[in-house]
């Protein structure tokens, strides 16, 4: 999934903290990539769904595990 920054906030960006994502993605999207994870059984129905904007927030381990555990069991 990706993120795109408005205006005032790429501008800021760019004043603040010197990122200029226009150069480093090769483009003038400002497009930000957002991590997502799915749990998808066999059957094609979705178990868990999650897009956080913040990378270093992760659902619980143990939790997707017994999804993933359920879900291939169908």
């Amino acid at each position: 999934m990706l993120h795109v920054a408005a205006g005032i906030v790429s501008a800021s960006c760019r004043e603040t903290f010197k990122n200029d994502l226009s150069r480093i993605n090769g483009d003038t999207s400002w497009t930000v990539p957002m991590p997502e994870r799915y749990v998808i059984g066999t059957d094609g129905v979705v178990a868990y769904a999650e897009v956080n904007p913040d990378y270093t927030r992760r659902p619980d381990r143990e939790r997707l595990l017994v999804l993933s555990a359920m879900k291939t069991r169908c």
